[in-house]
C-alpha cells in the first residue's frame, strides 16, 4: 500500500495481556487469563472511547481477564467495544507485540499474518483476534475487537494434545517449585500474549470495510449511483481487512441470477454471465469466502461430528501451505463442514445453494447454504446437484479511493 496508509495521529493504544496460568493434568490443561499494568486500570472495562480533541497523541490501556479456560469446557469469548466520540474519523488497526508460550519468546518482528496463523494454528489450543471493522465514523461510529480462546477435547490430534499437555504440566510444576523454594519468585504464566490496538485519525482515502456495499458497473468498470441502471448490480466487499493486495474482491448480489447447473459447468457459466464484463472476473473461491466468515471468531465453527470430533472455532486460517493442509486433513478426511452466523453476514444469507471453486472428493464439491434460521453451512454438495453460481469480480484497491 501507498505511504499515505502511514500518514496517521497515533490517539489510542489498548494492551491486551493473555496469561495461561495453570494446568491439572497431562490431557487437561486449565487456562486462567489475567492482566497487569502499570497505574491504576479497571479490569472490568468493556468499552473504549476515541476522542481526540485536537491532540495528535492520547493513550489508554484496558486489561481483559480470562479465567477457566480447558480442554472440553466451552470456548471463552470477549469483546472490547469501541466509539468514535470523537468528530474525526478513525482507522483501527492491531499489532501482535510479543508472544511467550512456555519459555519460547516467538519472533514477533516477522510479518502480523503469520503471527496470527501461529497463535491460531501452531498449538493445540487456539488464540484468535478480529477486529469487526477497520474504519469508524467520527461522531459516534463503533467497532469492536473481538477475542476467542478455545482448546477443544477431541481436536483430531490426541498425540498433539498429550505431548503440549505435558510440556505445559512440566513447566507449571517447575515454576512453582521456584516459588516454593523463594518466596519472593514469581511464578511465570504458561502462555502470554500482548496485543497493542491502535486508533489513527484517519487521512486515507480508502475507507471501506469489509463487507460494505458497494454499487459498481463491471461493464464500465466503474462505481455507479443507481442499481439497475445499465448494469450497475449491488455488491459487498470480501476482502478482509488485514489482506493488503493491490486488488480487492466484490461479491455480487447473490439474489440476482447469473445461472445455475452442475459442478462441472461452474467454469462455463461464470464466463457466460460475464461475457460483456470489463472487470475481471473470476469463481467464489473457497479461501475468499473462509477468510471472510472466519473473521467472526465467535461464531464459524468447524463442524466433524460425523469423526465424532468436537467442534472447534475457526479463527485465522492462515497462509496458503496452512490453508490447503487445513482443509485437506482437518475437514475433508475428518468429514467437516462450517457453520457461520448468517446475521453477520447477512449478504450471504439464501436458501438456495451455491457453487464454490473446490471439490471436496470426487463425487462432491463444496457449496454454501442455509442451515437453519441464522445459520449458513459451507458443506461438501453432489456435483450433479444444480446449484447456483455467483461471479466475483477483482478490482484494483485504487478504484475505490474517494477523490
Amino acid at each position: 500500500m501507498e505511504d499515505k496508509h502511514k500518514k496517521y495521529f497515533k490517539a489510542n493504544l489498548i494492551s491486551l495481556f493473555f496469561l495461561a496460568v495453570s494446568f491439572i493434568s497431562v490431557t487437561l490443561a486449565w487456562f486462567a487469563y489475567s492482566g497487569f499494568a502499570s497505574g491504576s486500570v479497571n479490569v472490568d472495562i468493556k468499552a473504549w472511547y476515541i476522542e481526540f480533541n485536537g491532540k495528535s497523541e492520547a493513550n489508554n490501556e484496558i486489561i481483559i481477564p480470562l479465567t477457566n479456560l480447558y480442554p472440553g469446557m466451552d470456548t471463552v469469548i470477549e469483546s472490547v467495544n469501541i466509539k468514535n466520540k470523537g468528530d474525526s474519523d478513525a482507522k483501527l488497526s492491531y499489532e501482535i507485540k510479543s508472544v511467550r508460550i512456555l519459555d519460547d519468546e516467538l519472533d514477533t518482528s516477522v510479518d502480523q499474518n503469520i503471527l496470527r496463523d501461529t497463535l491460531s494454528n501452531g498449538y493445540p489450543f487456539s488464540i484468535d483476534v478480529a477486529l469487526s471493522r477497520e474504519y469508524i465514523d467520527g461522531g459516534g461510529g463503533e467497532a469492536s475487537i473481538d477475542l476467542s480462546v478455545s482448546w477443544p477435547l477431541d481436536s483430531g490430534d490426541n498425540d498433539w494434545d498429550s505431548s503440549w499437555g505435558i510440556k505445559t504440566y512440566d513447566f507449571q510444576d517447575n515454576e512453582a517449585k521456584k516459588e516454593g523454594l523463594d518466596s519472593s519468585y514469581q511464578a511465570r504464566s504458561s502462555v502470554k500474549v500482548v496485543i497493542n490496538l491502535i486508533a489513527e485519525q484517519n487521512i486515507d482515502k480508502f475507507t471501506y470495510n469489509t463487507g460494505n456495499m458497494i454499487l459498481f458497473d463491471p461493464e464500465l468498470n466503474e462505481r455507479c449511483d443507481v442499481i439497475g441502471e445499465n448494469s450497475c448490480y449491488r455488491t459487498n466487499l470480501i476482502t478482509p481487512y488485514y489482506d493488503d493486495s493491490e486488488n480487492v474482491k466484490l461479491l455480487p448480489n447473490i439474489l440476482n441470477n447469473y445461472g445455475s447447473g452442475d459442478f462441472n459447468s461452474y467454469s462455463s457459466l461464470i464466463t457466460s454471465v460475464s461475457d460483456n464484463w470489463i472487470t475481471q472476473v473470476g469463481p467464489l473461491e473457497l479461501r475468499d469466502l473462509l477468510n471472510l466468515v472466519s473473521n467472526d471468531v465467535h461464531n464459524t465453527y468447524l463442524i466433524r461430528k460425523e469423526s465424532n470430533l468436537s467442534d472447534s472455532i475457526v479463527g485465522y486460517i492462515g497462509e496458503e501451505n496452512r490453508f490447503e493442509k487445513y482443509i485437506s486433513e482437518k475437514v475433508i478426511d475428518k468429514k467437516g463442514y462450517f457453520v457461520f452466523d448468517s446475521t453477520v453476514y447477512d449478504y450471504l444469507d439464501t436458501n438456495k445453494c451455491y457453487w464454490i471453486n473446490k471439490e471436496y472428493d470426487s463425487d462432491r464439491a463444496f457449496a454454501f447454504t442455509k442451515l437453519e434460521e441464522g445459520k449458513m453451512k459451507i458443506y461438501p454438495e453432489n456435483k450433479e446437484s444444480i446449484c447456483y453460481i455467483v461471479p466475483v469480480l477483482s478490482i484494483p484497491r485504487e478504484e475505490l479511493v474517494i477523490e
